[in-house]
């Protein structure tokens, strides 16, 4: 994926289904666990409450926001995938 800024919305969406390991979204988004944290900390600036815990060993992710956002992450990835100048 070249779209950065598509990619961290998508990572915020998924967060909103439910919470996910860090293994889960390194292996669903085929991103190295460093990269998936840059996008997190991404996600966090445009106001994603993402809070992580440790749960039996593994590090989890929780968007305690979601039906805040809701609305507004998905339009916005709408129009990402949309973007074009035709």
């Amino acid at each position: 994926m070249n779209n950065p800024l598509l990619l961290t919305l998508e990572i915020i969406e998924a967060l909103g289904f439910d919470d996910i390991s860090l293994d889960a979204l390194t292996v669903g988004f085929e991103l190295a666990p460093a990269t998936v944290k840059r996008y997190l900390a991404e996600a966090r600036l445009l106001g994603a409450d993402i809070v992580s815990s440790r749960v039996g060993g593994v590090w989890v992710y929780e968007l305690r926001n979601w039906p805040a956002i809701k609305a507004r992450t998905l339009r916005w990835i709408e129009l990402e995938k949309t973007r074009s100048l035709l």
